[in-house]
This record gives C-alpha cells, structure tokens and sequence, in this order.
C-alpha cells in the first residue's frame, strides 16, 4: 500500500535513508550527529520503510531510557494516524512498547542500559543515542539479536539484503560507537558519516554562530558539530578527583536525588574535606524501601545533615523521611539553584576540591551531562535524556559543604569555649 506522510528531509536526511533502504546491500549506516539534526526523523522513518515493504518483518528499537522509548512511541502514534483509522497498524503499550502492522511486521521499543532483549530475534534493529550504551550490552546482548539476519543470504547467494543495523548518536566519550564510526571500519556493506547541526538545517547558522562563542570550545565541538570527546575532557575535569582511598565512615553532609519512574534514587554522602565516602543508588523499589536502606547508611555514616529534592515526586518521601530521620532537610532545585550548584562542582573539580570514587555510572553521568542555552540562559543536564540522577545528588552535596551552618557542641557551651563554624576550610 502507498502511505505519505508528508515529510520534508534535508538532502543529508535523504542519503542516510536511501543507505538504509533494504536490498541495497548495506547492512550497517552509523551516523554521529550534533543536536537538532532530525535523527529520531530518520530512525523512525527507516524503521517504519522496513516493516511496511516487508511482510512479518521485525525490527528492534532501542534508546537508552524508558523515557525516550515512551516519546518515540508517542511519535509513531501521531505519525501513523491514517493507519490507525483504517486498523492497518495496533498500538500495544504492556508488556513492552510494540507496534503491530497489518501484515504481521512489527516495531519493539526496548531500553538499552540492561540486556532484556537477549531472548529475541530480529530482522533490523535501530540503536538510537548509542553512545549510551554499554560496550557489553552492545556485544553481548544487542548486536547478536540481529546476527541471524545479516547472515542471510538471498536466492543469489549474496548477504546484505535482508538485514539492517542503522545506528545514530550525539557522540560522547569513545566507547564502541566510536570504534563504528573511524575510518579503518568502513568496508562495503557499511555506510559512515557525520551529521552537523548546522547541516541538519533546523537550527540557523546564527543560533550556531552564538553558541559557538558562549559554550566552551569541546562542549560546542560534542554538541554541535559532532565530534566525539576524551573521558573527563567535557564539563566536569574530573580524572583527576578520581580516589578510591577508603575514607572513615563519618559523613558531614549528604543529599538525596529522588527517582522519577525510571530514574534512580541516588545518596552521596561527603566528609569536611570533600570526600564522597558514599554513593549508591536504587531504583524498581518502593520508595519506603529505599529510604530505610538510605536511612540505615545515613547512621552508618555518622548521621550527616541530609537534604532531599522536593520536587515533583520528592515531596511524599521527603516527608517520610523527616519522620525517621530528623535531620533531613528539604532541597528545590530550579534553573537559579540548579545552575549554582552545577557551578560549585565544576569549580571543586577543576581546583581538586574534591574527590569521588571511580564508579562507572558516575564517570558516565559526568562526562554525558551538558549546559544548552534556551532563551540566553544555561539549561543543565543529562545529554539527550541520560541520566543525571547521581550528577544532581553529587552537586546538591557538595554545594551544602560549606552551607551547614553554625553546630553548637554542649561541652563546649559549658567550658565557656566559643561555638564551632562546620564546613569548609576558607
């Protein structure tokens, strides 16, 4: 049947489309990008070729966050209006993300930070923000659902033709999409380009130009042209706050990140000097779970002054937990708060006024998260959709270092002696 949904592509779109057209022998398209290029465009457009030119064709759509599966899915049904009119496409939204066609082809949203798609097949699969996902979750679980069919050979005998992998990502840190895209991996079933926003066409020249001289010089390269970035080299210099040196458990103040749904609930825990002498996070729980295991750390660590962001769902376990735990403090973040505090730690990074542990979840929230500029003012965050979870419990920490306050010690109050500042050295 013939469908037109009335989409207008840049000639870059159009290429990358035409690479991922079945029976053309590609099998592989990668493709970095900057922001606002139309990506999410392509990938849903390839996606949707697929499984209407072939009958029980099935392909596997992956991002990172159950978020971003939820939007795309959302997009698809706003897209394929017609087709639902006339029942030629079904929407299922339980158990997982799925679009049904007419003739027996599908679409299976599926998050790309755990390996729950290990038990499927399929004939083509899209990785959308790649440069999220886990060199093991890509190896070992990703890539072999779609091995059968890039295997397949058609009646002449040649492979190529039935199976696609089109992977696309704003670049990062160099994991295994960026292996993908060096020159030395291309071969003549695969297809490699880069994609800037400025040749996405969506954003002016003049935006870019004023982007270009507010953003730092790597962060702009990331975003905008699409270049990828060393581990550590983005907005927070890390590396060399990295310590695993195991600190006495006596926290001086902690600050909690509370989940929204597929979010996780993140505790930092810091001692006078900076050290984060705890860190974890949860998620998939009932938030009284959580907080009582956070609780028990929390008199573990020397019962630290403890804020928790009320905002959104933050307001019920704030609650919760200033019934068990006293000293629990209520944090707000807005865009004035947020931009201090995110501030505050690229500050203690850059001065090594601080140090961290070596987690993989934290290096990667750190080096993913990113400053845009909406309406002339920074916008922080994880890097389309990321998580930032543990990023915004670290910084809330740290910001309230030296924010604690006058304590009063009682046996010092009776030796006449004067009262103690807490916080940081000055």
């Amino acid at each position: 049947m013939e469908f037109n949904l009335d989409v207008d592509l840049s000639p870059k779109q159009i290429e990358i489309y035409d690479w991922c057209k079945l029976g053309n022998g590609i099998q592989y398209v990668v493709v970095s990008t900057g922001r606002q290029v139309g990506k999410t465009t392509i990938s849903t457009l390839a996606a949707l070729d697929w499984c209407l030119s072939q009958p029980n064709y099935s392909v596997g759509f992956f991002l990172p966050t159950y978020k971003q599966c939820k939007n795309v899915y959302k997009r698809y049904k706003k897209m394929l209006q017609g087709l639902i009119k006339i029942k030629y496409v079904n929407f299922i939204a339980s158990p997982e993300f799925t679009l049904t066609f007419a003739n027996g082809s599908t679409i299976q949203f599926f998050t790309s930070d755990n390996d729950n798609c290990r038990s499927f097949t399929f004939d083509s699969i899209v990785v959308d923000e790649a440069c999220f996902v886990k060199d093991s979750i890509w190896h070992e679980a990703i890539h072999p659902t779609v091995a059968v069919s890039l295997s397949k050979k058609d009646f002449n005998g040649i492979s190529g033709n039935s199976g696609k992998v089109l992977i696309v990502s704003t670049p990062k840190t160099k994991n295994w999409f960026y292996e993908m895209t060096k020159a030395e991996s291309k071969k003549a079933n695969k297809r490699i380009t880069r994609f800037t926003s400025e040749q996405g066409g969506i954003i002016s020249s003049e935006i870019i130009g004023d982007m270009k001289k507010i953003m730092p010089e790597n962060s702009f390269k990331n975003e905008y042209m699409g270049e990828f970035l060393d581990s550590g080299s983005g907005m927070f210099k890390y590396k060399t706050c990295i310590s695993n040196i195991k600190h006495p458990k006596l926290g001086f103040v902690a600050a909690i990140d509370i989940a929204s749904k597929d979010d996780w609930t993140d505790l930092t825990i810091q001692n006078k000097q900076g050290d984060v002498i705890f860190k974890n996070r949860w998620r998939h729980q009932e938030y009284e779970n959580i907080l009582e295991t956070i609780i028990k750390v929390l008199k573990e660590y020397g019962s630290p002054k403890c804020y928790i962001e009320t905002n959104g769902v933050g307001q019920m376990p704030y609650e919760y937990l200033k019934k068990r735990y006293k000293n629990t403090h209520p944090w707000v973040t807005s865009n004035t708060s947020k931009n201090n505090i995110i501030l505050q730690l690229i500050l203690d990074f850059n001065t090594q006024n601080i140090s961290i542990p070596g987690l993989e979840y934290l290096k990667d929230e750190l080096d993913f998260f990113t400053m845009e500029w909406v309406n002339g003012k920074p916008v922080y965050g994880g890097s389309n959709g990321s998580h930032d979870d543990g990023v915004m419990s670290l910084a809330i920490c740290n910001y309230h270092r030296d924010k604690v306050g006058v304590s009063f010690d009682i046996s010092y109050i009776n030796k006449k002696q004067q009262p103690t500042r807490s916080g940081r050295a000055i």
